[in-house]
């Protein structure tokens, strides 16, 4: 018997084995449910195929958190896109159920014998239907959908709209929902299809959906108030210790930023005035960068090699600080954040070092200024952390709970990008392959990191992760120009702003979520200016990309808050403060001086490095000699 033959009946097998152990051990409840997904086959016909879907719950949470598939023929076309998109809508359905994932398996059922199902297009249909079986939800009989689940819950495209409209036509079905921005359908040849028109030719009403929470509405009448904020108190909080990363960096780094861009300090000092410190902050930020760019390029090669050794000792100390505080529900966000960093950093360290190594006189400068200025900043979110006490401990194992969770989750994620890209033949192309492959290297070092028992290192970079691979999609499939842009924009916001708001319902401290709306927030601005010009010039494509990556990143940090909360089962979280007297803007050590004019080759008139002795720039020679490559994404633009 062929294997393919095979897989169907071993999940089964297991799931019935899984079923078998938990009724051995006590009660657990299950809940069915089958949905009429949107089908075309291959002769070009639409089609209804049934997939029933259910929810077992009761099971350890150890043994939580899967999804089984069952359908003959075995659903691998498009990728095994089905698969993959079935486990991000479990993920994504028990967290707007305001529930725990590992709390929860799956079983799929997929009842076909003439069409394959491979495609995710019958994604967004189950994840509503997971959905209603947690909630316990009728779904209305008169409603079907096609569109796939996006990793952040929008409703993302699919192919073959107008032949599954006219399925649920002649099948009776009343009301059709399909991705925004699809309403005016491009065949494979090119023809234009208004899809509502088409809709009222066949008496159904044809309604485009953008996101999960719309589609849940018109099935269940179950309505989401996405407008919510955060709440004042949170709020508050979150301004003060984002006002103290910009006062302390303005302190001790003001000048230096204005030397290194007169228009971003500028920029900084003006969402200062305005409230918006975390932007003004990461503008001051990139602006220091710059200044230490245009500094570095009359470095020596041994100066270079001084200033690695002293960061090296630097991000070692900063490690194992970080690693000896206890996490807690309170400050969680900020420890991951730090961490984030922390790889960001080591990332930029490998990557200055093989430039030193192949003395690429080039690259250096601007490597090692963002891997300066990543380290001198560091100790200000550490000033941050230290000030933070309460909330409740978290257990060790529910941290290798939650790492494990988002390290098989940022995994799926980047299968699903992949499944997807080879299914629209983009492989063929070396930038998309190679961002992949950049991801993929991101997955393969989360779990190692897991494997290690660093759980929250693994953590940060799944989310990291998760987020570039979110936006990778967006963008992959964007239809419709500026316009389809402006709407994403808005749309993905909203999401991350509802999530922030629903973390701040428990009391929780989304720092690091509600700045990356906030500097999305300055780059969607900014995009928005930029379409009064040239809409498809670098600079505004450029834009549009900081924001929606931003964007994606506040997403990732406030559902995985959510879902530890789920876990722990503490919301609201135990109560915390925060120690501002402890917020002091000490004054920076020295900075490396040059002096202008000599060149890269010429020596340095002072090396003014605090803390650099014999010991540590043997280290940093030991360093240069070794063989290190690390690709570094341009998400670490994001972690300011």
């Amino acid at each position: 018997m062929r294997i393919s033959r095979l897989l169907p009946i071993l999940a089964l097998a297991i799931a019935v084995s899984v079923l078998a152990y938990s009724w051995s051990i006590g009660s657990i409840s299950t809940n069915s449910i089958t949905i009429h997904a949107l089908a075309v086959s291959g002769s070009n016909q639409g089609a209804v195929i049934n997939i029933t879907i259910t929810a077992v719950k009761g099971l350890p949470s150890y043994l939580g958190g899967n999804v089984y598939v069952s359908a003959m023929p075995l659903p691998i076309g498009e990728g095994g896109t089905f698969i993959s998109s079935s486990q991000i809508a479990a993920f994504v359905a028990t967290t707007i159920a305001g529930q725990s994932l590992t709390s929860y398996n799956f079983l799929i059922n997929v009842n076909s014998s003439t069409i394959e199902i491979g495609g995710p297009s019958a994604s967004g249909y189950m994840t509503v239907g997971m959905y209603s079986l947690i909630t316990n939800s009728s779904l209305n009989p008169s409603v079907v959908m096609t569109g796939m689940i996006m990793p952040d819950g929008t409703i993302g495209p699919v192919g073959g709209i107008p032949d599954k409209i006219r399925a649920a036509a002649q099948l009776g079905y009343s009301t059709v929902l399909i991705p925004y921005g699809q309403q005016n359908y491009v065949s494979s040849s090119g023809q234009v299809i208004n899809l509502i028109e088409l809709g009222k030719q066949l008496g159904v009403n044809v309604i485009p959906v953008a996101t999960v929470y719309q589609a849940i509405q018109y099935f269940t009448g179950r309505s989401f108030n996405l407008s919510l904020q955060v709440t004042p108190q949170v709020s508050g909080n979150i301004s003060a210790i984002s006002a103290y990363l910009y006062k302390t960096l303005y302190v001790n780094y003001g000048n230096e930023s204005a030397l290194g861009s007169q228009a971003d300090y500028e920029a900084a000092v003006s969402n200062a005035n305005n409230g918006d410190y975390y932007t003004a902050a990461s503008l001051l930020y990139d602006a220091l960068i710059n200044y230490y760019t245009n500094l570095f390029r009359n470095a020596t090669l041994a100066y270079a090699k001084a200033l690695v050794a002293n960061v090296t000792a630097q991000l070692n100390q900063m490690t194992n600080e970080i690693n000896s505080i206890q996490p807690t529900t309170a400050n969680l966000d900020i420890m991951v954040g730090i961490y984030d960093r922390i790889y960001t950093a080591q990332s930029l360290l490998n990557t200055t070092i093989s430039d030193i190594q192949a003395d690429n006189t080039a690259n250096i400068p601007g490597d090692l200024a963002q891997l300066y200025v990543r380290v001198i900043t560091l100790k200000y979110w550490f000033n941050v952390l230290n000030a933070i006490n309460g909330g409740n401990p978290i257990p060790i194992s529910y941290l290798s709970k939650l790492s494990g969770l988002y390290t098989s989750y940022a995994y799926t994620t980047v299968t699903y990008l992949y499944s997807l890209a080879s299914a629209e033949g983009l492989t063929t192309s070396l930038g998309v392959i190679n961002t992949i492959n950049q991801l993929i290297n991101q997955t393969n070092e989360a779990q190692s990191y897991y494997q290690n028992g660093l759980y929250l290192e693994a953590l940060a970079v799944s989310l990291d992760t998760i987020a570039s691979a979110s936006a990778i999609i967006h963008t992959m499939f964007l239809i419709g120009g500026s316009n389809a842009s402006l709407y994403l924009l808005n749309v993905v916001r909203n999401v991350a702003t509802y999530n922030e708001a629903l973390v701040s319902q428990c009391n929780g401290l989304p720092v690091l979520s509600s700045a990356y709306v906030q500097f999305g927030n300055y780059w969607f601005s900014q995009y928005n200016s930029s379409l009064a010009g040239n809409p498809s010039s670098t600079s505004s494509q450029s834009y549009f990309e900081e924001s929606l990556s931003l964007y994606e990143e506040s997403i990732a940090y406030s559902l995985f808050l959510r879902q530890l909360y789920y876990e722990l089962g503490a919301c609201p979280i135990a109560s915390y403060t925060i120690n501002y007297t402890a917020l002091q803007y000490v004054p920076a050590p020295s900075a490396p001086h040059v002096t202008q004019g000599q060149s890269t080759g010429a020596s340095f008139s002072i090396i003014n490095l605090a803390g650099v002795n014999v010991t540590y720039l043997a280290i940093g020679v030991v360093l240069v000699a070794m063989s290190i490559v690390v690709l570094v994404l341009k998400v670490v633009k994001v972690s300011r």
